[in-house]
């Protein structure tokens, strides 16, 4: 495969990196857009690292002795192979235009998240932001409402809100939330509940997201490709808060009622199992491409290893933080003051937070 002499580098606060080789523009494009947040010039030799080599490919992709051929939502082809050091992860892939963001979703990013997860820090699915160095974490399966609640939170706190993440945070000792920030995967469904962020969108957005939702709606949900959008442009008047010290954990469950709830969840009830059952159907394409192309040997007893090690971190997470459960109405459009007790709810738990209380 032909490189790039100088790859992209991308450093994730001293705990993962990743670089990207590559001579296709679609590539560079994509990864300088993703990730533009963390790149940077050097690297630390030590830290360990993923490496992408990926060429854009279109029409049909051979594919070489050693490698794997994927097709992913009929659109996405590549063939790939990985292979795992000690401290690197390498990935070799040629795929067409819609292979792009999937080897960047199905193999590059859970990669990421398995050397964070040796460095004893959790990368969990969640959304969260920030209030005056205090962060509030919501997490939950996925339709649960991370990026609406997120969204919401941020339209209707004020300048004080930050961005933290979007979809995935890293969780270390300390307690401390560290930001993962990528491009904001935005749907239609968004842009109905927040017309202000449809008026930051050019009209080519405008017109891929009405595209993607009838795709989406054609398909029932089998397939749903997102408007990627910087965080900048989606939220210019909220800075990204690099770190923060986590005020709460806040699992996300729709309910039947027309009023928000929030509830403490004593340790012993907070649901890691599922948490990390969820954390990992996440990680199910990654998983599924290794066993495809034999990387490791050892699959069974690595995987049972990286699981363990993930609750182990999430339930020392969960003994410093704590952890509530907010119940949100199906269709929050039926609620006209959600958002402001959702911003009430919030700023009541970072104050909790400052004087030390738990019910």
């Amino acid at each position: 495969m032909n490189d790039s002499k100088h790859p992209l580098s991308f450093n994730f606060h001293g705990i993962v990196a990743a670089q990207v080789y590559t001579t296709s523009p679609q590539v560079l494009t994509f990864y300088e857009a993703e990730y533009k947040y963390h790149q940077v010039k050097n690297l630390n030799p030590d830290t360990p690292k993923v490496i992408l080599r990926f060429e854009y490919k279109p029409g049909w992709i051979p594919c070489p002795t050693g490698y794997i051929r994927q097709t992913h939502k009929a659109l996405a082809h590549w063939v790939y192979r990985i292979e795992f050091s000690n401290n690197q992860i390498h990935i070799d892939a040629y795929g067409n235009y819609f292979a792009i963001p999937m080897v960047h979703h199905m193999l590059l990013h859970p990669a990421l998240r398995y050397f964070a997860c040796q460095k004893g820090v959790l990368m969990l699915h969640a959304g969260a932001v920030a209030h005056l160095g205090s962060s509030l974490i919501f997490t939950g399966h996925g339709g649960a409402g991370k990026t609406t609640t997120t969204s919401l939170s941020l339209a209707s706190g004020g300048g004080d809100w930050d961005v933290h993440a979007d979809d995935y945070v890293f969780l270390s000792a300390g307690p401390k939330s560290l930001a993962y920030i990528t491009r904001s995967h935005l749907y239609q469904d968004l842009i109905t509940l927040l017309p202000e962020i449809g008026a930051r969108l050019t009209h080519s957005e405008r017109l891929r997201l009405k595209m993607y939702g009838r795709i989406r709606s054609w398909s029932n949900d089998r397939i749903t490709w997102p408007v990627r959008l910087p965080v900048n442009r989606l939220w210019p008047d909220h800075p990204i808060a690099d770190t923060a010290i986590p005020a709460a954990f806040i699992l996300l469950e729709e309910s039947d009622s027309e009023q928000l709830e929030l509830e403490y969840v004593a340790p012993q009830d907070v649901p890691v199992g599922d948490l990390i059952e969820m954390n990992f159907s996440e990680a199910r394409h990654f998983l599924n491409l290794i066993r495809k192309n034999r990387a490791l040997s050892n699959f069974a007893s690595w995987l049972v290893e990286w699981q363990q090690n993930e609750q182990k971190l999430l339930e020392e997470r969960t003994k410093e933080i704590p952890v509530y459960l907010l119940k949100r109405p199906g269709d929050v459009r039926t609620l006209s003051s959600f958002q402001d007790a959702l911003i009430e709810k919030m700023v009541d738990l970072i104050k909790q937070k400052d004087t030390n209380y738990l019910p």
